[in-house]
C-alpha cells in the first residue's frame, strides 16, 4: 500500500472517533455542570449551619476540607475535559494532564482521609503513588522544556529558515 493512502474504511472509524470524543465531552460538561451545581448549593444551603456549629479550629477543618474537596472534584471534571478537548483536536493524549488529573485526585482523596483511624501501610501506599505522579508530572515537564529549548536552539541556529 503506497503511503498516504488510506484504508476505505478509515474515514468511517474517525467520523466514529469523532462522534464518540463529542459525546464524552457533553456528557463531561453535565457531568461538572451537576457537580457544579451541588456544590453551590450545598455550600449555600449549609452555609450557615457550618458556621454556627464550628466551636473548634478542628471543625473549621473538616468544614474547610469538604469544601475543598467539593472544589477539587470540580477541578477534576474540568482536567478530563480538557484532555477530551486536546484529544478531539490534536487526537493526542497529554500525558502532563492525565498525570495533573491524576494528582488531583489524590490530592482530594487525601483531603478526605480519617488520619486517626487508617492503617499505616494505605497511608503509605498514598504516598507512595502521590510521590510517583509527582515524580513523573515533574520529569514529563522537564522533558517538555527541554524539547522547546532545542527547538528554540535550532530556530535561531538556522535562522528561522525551516
Amino acid at each position: 500500500m503506497a503511503e498516504g493512502k488510506k484504508l476505505p474504511w478509515t474515514a468511517l472509524v474517525e467520523k466514529f472517533e469523532g462522534i464518540v470524543v463529542a459525546a464524552l465531552a457533553l456528557l463531561l460538561v453535565v457531568i461538572v455542570a451537576v457537580i457544579l451545581g451541588v456544590v453551590a448549593y450545598l455550600f449555600v444551603s449549609r452555609l450557615g449551619t457550618i458556621v454556627t456549629g464550628i466551636e473548634d479550629i478542628a471543625d473549621l477543618q473538616q468544614a474547610a476540607l469538604r469544601a475543598f474537596s467539593g472544589i477539587l472534584l470540580v477541578l477534576l471534571g474540568l482536567e478530563l475535559l480538557d484532555t477530551v478537548k486536546v484529544y478531539f483536536r490534536e487526537h493526542t493524549v497529554r500525558v502532563e494532564v492525565i498525570l495533573l488529573v491524576g494528582l488531583i485526585a489524590m490530592g482530594r482523596h487525601v483531603l478526605e482521609i480519617d488520619l486517626h483511624h487508617i492503617e499505616p501501610l494505605i497511608l503509605f501506599g498514598f504516598s507512595s503513588l502521590l510521590l510517583a505522579l509527582a515524580f513523573s508530572y515533574f520529569l514529563v515537564k522537564r522533558a517538555q522544556s527541554a524539547a522547546r529549548n532545542v527547538q528554540e536552539h535550532e530556530d535561531e541556529e538556522y535562522g528561522g529558515i525551516l
